[in-house]
């Protein structure tokens, strides 16, 4: 199988700094609990454009990983699979997020074959790639690639608060992981018959 594996809410908890950023900046106390959709940024009363401009602010040596030593997951999923690591994100963020993935021990090579970057809008611009297991915690890309049922992608879907709204079986494409051994656990029978 092909599979790409998201970088933010997957493999680091970006949005950690993102909301210490903001609380900082806005003299506010919002936690990752109270971020409810994708757009979350609607509920917390600013705009796209500063959104962005929060997430181009944070040092990835700031961020934390999502769970401790998921690069032994990836070492053993590229090990039967072809992985590459797709991310949205500004093509000058490379060096900074390779280096973050192996201060991860995540390494080309081993852990993934590639590092993707796509663009940030539309946020479903990934389904169009070439692979047929997402690893993501995409709400809008679960979406997306579940009406796509011919196309054979499914997606396994990191849980955070983001996603919640997303049922795990929509249409057997959509599995819900909560933490790295539940993506395993799905990569190894997987419920869409094609992904073995």
């Amino acid at each position: 199988m092909k599979i790409a594996v998201d970088v933010d809410g997957v493999l680091i908890n970006l949005m950690v700094e993102w909301l210490r950023i903001y609380n900082n900046k806005y003299n506010d106390n919002k936690r990752l609990a109270d971020i409810k959709k994708w757009a979350f940024y609607e509920d917390f009363g600013i705009s796209k454009q500063e959104c962005y401009n929060i997430f181009h602010l944070i040092k990835l040596k700031d961020v934390p990983e999502i769970e401790p030593e998921v690069y032994r997951c990836l070492n053993i999923i590229n090990k039967k699979h072809d992985v590459d690591i797709v991310t949205a994100r500004r093509e000058s963020a490379r060096k900074e997020l390779v280096h973050k993935l192996q201060t991860m021990n995540i390494w080309q090579g081993k852990q993934y074959d590639n590092l993707v970057i796509v663009d940030y809008e539309p946020h479903t611009n990934k389904k169009d790639l070439d692979y047929n297991v997402y690893i993501d915690d995409s709400p809008e890309l679960a979406i997306a690639l579940s009406s796509m049922r011919s196309a054979k992608k499914c997606i396994v879907l990191y849980t955070q608060p983001w996603n919640h709204h997303i049922n795990q079986y929509g249409n057997n494409c959509i599995a819900r992981a909560d933490d790295w051994k539940e993506v395993l656990k799905w990569l190894k029978q997987f419920p869409c018959e094609w992904a073995e």
